[in-house]
């Protein structure tokens, strides 16, 4: 267990203290499965425990208890242990155990939200724009650019969703929008683990119910918003990205940053255009998104990282296809550099001839960042998890957002 508390009591600390805030150490806890008390069916094959058979969790050590770190795995489901492991073959060694358990812990950290406790101001005005332009495109409502109105927009949302649930005097279209909510709520209590999360937006809008809101939100907008302890409980529903409005302005303050000014990455119109004007406006984002990726990086891997060990280096040459559908693709290489450069390449040369690349790529990967609203977030996460990946020998399985995993410049 010295190597995982070694690693998150130091290089990865920033991780520890935001994922496990009140954790002091890890300790492992493990025990042999006695041959034949445990029968798996996989697929059409029964597996039974043999004599080699164990399993592993992590459990959390507490400061001040006489503890080795190491101790029998009696219970695997006692709600304290974690990362829960059976192996049948007794194939998996500790080292091998650890090191998925620190693959897992990676993978959980960059799908949530909360590396934005630690972004730069470029990153918050990124999530947080996108609560203006959700508010004027779906309800046309104008909200001012700063911290204080967009947190009072989040929370007046959240009330909304509260009234709907609590409140039996509603129109037919809010009737009709508690009924879908209550039916999530029961589903969610009958099956735990089944994962269904909400965009209040969406519902709002897709049950008819922008008028009944818009009179809300107007009658809310110059009022103190107060929340009662439904609040809490809410939050266990709604989707990631509503998530990251919160988290987002809670960085916001502790930035000081009162006012949200956009970056500069224009997708207004991006989908109407047609092939010709798409590939050009591509070429425009991404070199406004590359220029803010490059700084923003460095500037959050020296926030949290002490030295280069992490660092995702190299020279990227990317060159943009010319969409023959609304899918963009590209092809990507890399050259040897020991800082991080992207560079857009010549449309007349194939990069692929380039006989001093290190690896390259050619593929569709473009456009569910272009397609994303938190382009340099997502971009952001990628590259900070792809680089201690590496640094650690560990596979990267990419940062999921729009249902899927995704890494940037690599396959």
């Amino acid at each position: 267990m010295t190597y995982i508390n070694n690693l998150f009591d130091n290089d990865l600390k920033f991780i520890k203290d935001l994922m496990f805030p009140d954790l002091w150490r890890f300790g492992i806890a493990h025990s042999r499965i006695p041959q034949g008390s445990f029968t798996m069916t996989i697929g059409n094959n029964v597996v039974t425990s043999s004599n080699g058979s164990n399993s592993f969790s992590i459990y959390p050590q507490e400061r001040g208890v006489a503890d080795s770190g190491i101790r029998e795995n009696n219970n695997l489901l006692n709600g304290i242990n974690f990362f829960n492991n059976i192996d049948l073959t007794g194939s998996t060694t500790p080292i091998m155990y650890v090191n998925s358990v620190i693959s897992q812990i990676l993978k959980i950290f960059f799908d949530s939200p909360l590396i934005i406790n630690l972004s730069p101001e470029v990153i918050i005005s990124e999530i947080l724009s996108n609560v203006i332009i959700e508010l004027e495109n779906v309800f046309g409502l104008t909200l001012e650019n700063t911290t204080t109105e967009i947190e009072k927009a989040i929370y007046i949302v959240i009330k909304y969703i509260l009234l709907i649930l609590k409140q039996n005097k509603l129109s037919d279209n809010e009737l009709s929008l508690k009924s879908k909510l209550i039916g999530i709520l029961n589903k969610k209590q009958k099956y735990p683990y089944f994962d269904i999360k909400i965009n209040p937006f969406f519902l709002i809008s897709e049950y008819n119910c922008n008028d009944s809101f818009v009179e809300f939100y107007n009658y809310h907008k110059n009022k103190k918003i107060t929340l009662d302890n439904l609040y809490t409980f809410i939050l266990e529903f709604l989707k990631q990205d509503f998530i990251e409005y919160l988290v987002a302005i809670k960085q916001a303050k502790e930035l000081d940053l009162k006012i949200i000014k956009p970056i500069k990455i224009d997708k207004s119109d991006f989908f109407l255009k047609d092939e010709e004007d798409k590939y050009e406006s591509a070429r425009l984002i991404c070199k406004t998104w590359f220029n803010n990726l490059e700084k923003v990086y460095l500037q959050i891997y020296n926030e949290v990282f002490r030295d280069s060990k992490y660092l995702n280096t190299g020279l990227y040459k990317y060159q943009i296809i010319k969409p023959v559908i609304q899918y963009l693709s590209w092809n990507v290489v890399k050259y040897q550099s020991d800082s991080l450069s992207i560079e857009e390449s010549a449309a007349s040369v194939n990069p692929f001839d380039d006989k001093n690349t290190i690896s390259g790529l050619s593929g569709l990967g473009l456009s569910d960042f272009i397609y994303n609203k938190n382009t340099l977030c997502n971009s952001m996460k990628c590259l900070l998890y792809q680089g201690i990946a590496k640094a650690l020998q560990l596979k990267c399985e990419g940062v999921n957002f729009n249902h899927s995993n995704h890494k940037l410049f690599e396959i």
